[in-house]
């Protein structure tokens, strides 16, 4: 692999959506729980959801004994009121999002989503969240395996061609997916994951928020992109 410079701006970023780059757990436990008692189920506590978000949503109605149809249905409903509160509410970032991606294109550096979201979903989302004004490519899964499964990622490696790429997300489905991938990866050690997990499914670094990989991007740059090296 051709060896990072000042130089070169044929990187990429590529970033996970729930729990890295946006907060969106209480309205995925809102819109979940009231779909839960719509059709006669018990609410989900804080702590599964915590545990839970990132994957797919399916595995927010794992502990119910469901017929796929069924399934279908409730994931439906989940999704339309999720796309309702969406619209309604905005979306909120978590601290310094805005700031990284800002410093991003101002090193040349291309930022994508690889997200477990449905694309449309996963856009939607991004469009009332503060990342609305930046070029970010999104790839959601549509019809395919989830994270870890690298193809979400494969998908956009194949689209945007970079020589360069770097995951980061805050669960080992995304560190185990660029593994798989084979780009480097950092943890954001900020949800249901520890610096421990994330280091051992694969990240070459951690940090404890997104707030804290976003300095590094303002203060090192040059060491920000010795991350990208394999």
């Amino acid at each position: 692999m051709a060896t990072l410079d000042d130089k070169n701006s044929d990187c990429l970023v590529i970033f996970d959506l729930d729990g890295t780059l946006v907060n969106s757990s209480k309205q995925i436990e809102f819109c979940m729980n009231k779909t839960r008692e719509d059709f006669g189920f018990s609410k989900l506590m804080p702590v599964d959801y915590l545990r839970l978000i990132g994957q797919p949503v399916e595995s927010l109605i794992s502990d119910l004994t469901l017929s796929q149809d069924k399934v279908k249905v409730i994931v439906a409903q989940f999704r339309f009121l999720l796309r309702e509160t969406i619209v309604k509410c905005g979306v909120q970032c978590f601290d310094n999002v805005a700031d990284a991606f800002r410093r991003l294109e101002g090193l040349g550096v291309k930022s994508a989503v690889a997200t477990t979201k449905p694309t449309d979903l996963a856009l939607l989302t991004i469009s009332h969240s503060c990342l609305r004004n930046f070029d970010i490519h999104v790839q959601g899964t549509d019809n395919f395996a989830p994270k870890p499964s690298p193809i979400v990622i494969e998908k956009i490696l194949l689209k945007l061609q970079p020589k360069f790429a770097l995951m980061v997300g805050d669960r080992i489905e995304d560190i185990e997916a660029a593994v798989k991938a084979g780009i480097n990866s950092i943890g954001i050690a900020a949800g249901a994951h520890s610096f421990e997990e994330l280091r051992k499914a694969g990240a070459i670094a951690t940090f404890p928020d997104f707030a804290s990989f976003s300095k590094t991007i303002h203060s090192d740059p040059k060491g920000f992109k010795e991350y990208f090296k394999k």
